[in-house]
């Protein structure tokens, strides 16, 4: 009988009692080059290296390129682009390039992620975008270095709870897939095993910084949110099933990105005002009325600049309490605003101002108070005369 080498990543050693690895299936992966021998011994030795450089067989495609390129490296290249080949299956060799740390199988045509991925045990950038995938198998959990997970566009609806032990993960992308929630799983014993957690949910990749969810099919707030001290980022727009925004919201004080629009949301918690780092508020495209008064004793958002509540239901929009006085870019367009607030002219580093297409007839008198105002777009509203103190906002460039 012939011996036979264990990857060097599963621990170099030799142990004949072992049988060698299975033949790949060709249903999952393109055949490639190589005897039995060179497509077992990963170990990537200078004969096999040799063996297999001897017997590719010309010409070559783009992919097989790419792959020879990382292949021959002898461990120096750590990314491979295999990026918009159209390809329907990803060669067995890539799997046993155990280094890699960045690999982009975006804009393709795949329908399954392999199981062999778990042998990428490097990888800290995995890149599925734009293909067909429709299940992301349990051994992803082995991916423990991952640190961007980008599924956007395929057709992912759920996954196990495996996927959370990729705990070093900081981005997650997982936008324009058909999910109705982001998975939790209950009283799986082997994870509770691992985690200690009967529930095991997205509040385990505790270091997430940016997590993008728009274009699913949510309706509810995903539970365990509230655990991602670290989120920065928050993407749920274009889930015209969420409807509400509960108060834990707050709890995520890191949150410097966050986007609702296009959702059907009616009602904003007054939590939305504790978010001290927020820099960004998209809530356009909602169902809006009013925004809820700040809690007694609140400060002003230190950090926002947008804020767009357009294209909601809201009559009114004022600023009693001094909350947005830090916006540069301030949109109430296409609502149905009847009143706005004089107290607005406390924002005074608004440079951009858009009011149109409401039936507003009366114009804060002290305008001229917006010394950085360059854009106000007013048009097709119902008023009968403007303050002459707008001649006074010098820098006014479009009106």
């Amino acid at each position: 009988t012939s011996s036979w080498e264990l990857p060097l990543f599963m621990g170099g050693q030799y142990d004949h009692s072992i049988p060698p690895p299975k033949e790949y299936d060709s249903d999952d992966t393109i055949s490639d080059e190589g005897s039995e021998l060179d497509s077992n011994a990963s170990d990537y030795s200078e004969l096999v290296r040799a063996r297999r450089k001897i017997r590719r067989k010309q010409p070559r495609s783009q992919a097989q390129m790419l792959v020879d390129e990382v292949e021959d490296s002898k461990k120096e290249l750590f990314m491979l682009n295999l990026s918009g080949l159209n390809a329907t299956r990803v060669t067995a060799r890539v799997w046993e390039l155990y280094w890699l740390e960045h690999l982009n199988l975006s804009n393709n045509k795949l329908v399954k992620l392999h199981n062999d991925v778990e042998f990428l045990v490097s990888l800290k950038t995995l890149d599925l975008r734009q293909n067909d995938i429709r299940k992301i198998p349990t051994q992803v959990e082995e991916l423990v270095n991952l640190e961007v997970f980008l599924l956007g566009g395929n057709q992912v609806s759920t996954y196990s709870g495996y996927f959370y032990q990729m705990t070093l993960l900081r981005e997650l992308d997982l936008s324009n897939n058909p999910m109705k929630e982001i998975p939790i799983e209950i009283g799986n014993l082997d994870l509770l095993k691992m985690t200690g957690e009967w529930e095991v949910g997205i509040g385990r990749l505790e270091n997430l910084e940016k997590l993008d969810c728009k274009s699913c099919l949510l309706s509810e707030w995903p539970p365990q949110l509230e655990r991602l001290k670290k989120l920065a980022s928050l993407d749920f727009s274009h889930n015209s099933g969420l409807a509400t925004v509960p108060s834990v919201l707050g709890d995520n004080q890191a949150l410097e990105f966050l986007d609702l629009s296009h959702c059907s949301i009616a009602a904003l918690p007054q939590a939305i005002y504790t978010l001290p780092m927020l820099v960004k508020l998209l809530l356009h495209h909602n169902k809006l009325e009013i925004m809820p008064e700040p809690p007694f004793g609140s400060r002003p958002m230190p950090r926002l600049e947008e804020l767009d509540v357009s294209f909601n239901r809201m009559q009114s929009f004022d600023d009693p309490f001094g909350v947005w006085t830090e916006l540069k870019r301030l949109s109430i367009r296409d609502n149905e605003l009847q009143f706005l607030g004089q107290s607005i002219v406390r924002a005074k580093k608004i440079e951009e101002f858009y009011l149109q297409n409401n039936h507003l007839k009366v114009f804060p008198l002290e305008f001229d108070a917006l010394t950085n105002l360059r854009i106000l777009d007013i048009h097709n509203n119902d008023f009968q005369e403007l303050p002459g103190s707008i001649e006074r906002c010098f820098q006014l460039r479009t009106l």
